[in-house]
Order: C-alpha cells, then sequence, then structure tokens
C-alpha cells in the first residue's frame, strides 16, 4: 500500500505517537546526556545527611567544624524589620548556631529575640537629643500598639549611627567566648 505524502490518517498519528513514546522512555539509550535534567528527580537534589546530624533536626551546615565559634550580629530597625529579617531566618540563620539581632526597639518575633542596641544609651542622650525623636516614638508607639512600619523615613540614619557602639559591647558581653564577631545590616546577605 502506497502513502499519499499529504494525507494525515490515523496509522500515521499512531505511528508518530508510538515513535515518541519509545524516545521518551529510553532517551537514555539515544540521548546519555543530552537531557540530564530529565532524569532528575527530586530527592537527588536535597542534600545528603552527614552521620553528624542523622537523628537531629538541625541543618547540616549548623554542625561545620567552627561554626560554634562564630557569633553573627545583626543590626536592623524596628520601621524594616517585618520586611527584612524573615528571609534571614529561612537562609543564614538556619546555618549560624550563634547570633544575635540587634535593633532600635526590644522584641520578640516569633521565637527570636530582639535586643534594644539602644537601652543602655544614657537617658540624657535618649530624652534630649535630636537624633533620639525616632527612637522616642518607637518606644510610644509599641506601649500604643500602633504601627511601627507608619515612622519609616530617613529619620531611622540619624538614630542607626548611634547603635554601633553599644552594639559590639553588648554583643561581647553576652559571648565572650565567641572567637569570631561577624556584623551584618539586614540588607546584608552572607
Amino acid at each position: 500500500m502506497m502513502l499519499s505524502p499529504r494525507g494525515v490518517n490515523i496509522s500515521r498519528l499512531s505511528l508518530l505517537f508510538v515513535l515518541l513514546a519509545l524516545l521518551y522512555l529510553f532517551r537514555e539509550l539515544w540521548f546519555p546526556s543530552a537531557f540530564p535534567l530529565l532524569s532528575v528527580t527530586p530527592s537527588k537534589l536535597k542534600p545528603a545527611k552527614s552521620s553528624a546530624s542523622k537523628g537531629s533536626s538541625q541543618p547540616d551546615c549548623r554542625t561545620l567544624p567552627g561554626a560554634e565559634d562564630v557569633l553573627v550580629v545583626l543590626k536592623t530597625g524596628a520601621t524594616e524589620i517585618y520586611e527584612k529579617l524573615p528571609e534571614h531566618f529561612l537562609t543564614l540563620f538556619e546555618c549560624t548556631p550563634n547570633y544575635l539581632i540587634f535593633s532600635d526597639l526590644e522584641q520578640d518575633i516569633g521565637d527570636h529575640h530582639v535586643y534594644d542596641a539602644l537601652d543602655e544609651v544614657s537617658s540624657e542622650h535618649k530624652d534630649n537629643h535630636a537624633d533620639f525623636e525616632l527612637y522616642r516614638k518607637l518606644q510610644q508607639y509599641q506601649r500604643e500598639g500602633q504601627n511601627l512600619k507608619a515612622l519609616k523615613g530617613n529619620s531611622g540614619w540619624n538614630l542607626d549611627k548611634w547603635k554601633f557602639m553599644p552594639m559590639l559591647h553588648k554583643a561581647y558581653t553576652m559571648k565572650p567566648e565567641a572567637k569570631w564577631f561577624v556584623y551584618i545590616e539586614a540588607d546584608t546577605s552572607i
């Protein structure tokens, strides 16, 4: 039987379907390296558990040698904390056994405590200096249960410069056993 070059019929479609199905099923024989992603399963993408962390709920990266000697100190502001901090909880802090979070307002975010970097600055400065206007408003808004994000603006830069030295001192007094101190800001990624 001679096939017409122009016609599409059921037998030609069936033959094409069978050829495509065979090509897909036996692709490793014909194209062993041409389509490597087709043969990767999700279980192959997950890192293997190390013997040190079997039975543990901590990620492998927390058990790296020397990780216990590092303290990561993150500095943020109360007006931006809900925008930038969740990313760190999902990434960096999953692999950081020791970290501290400092802001211009003490609070708890889930199971994580955020320390007020400015709580030990003298009352004379906090009550009278113009740079602390935002700090005073943050304290007031927190007491009244108001939205702290409403205070977002450029005044945070004036307050930010006051956090560095107290934060350095507090981090060292809280974790003096740390051998390495890594200081980052909320918009920093490691």
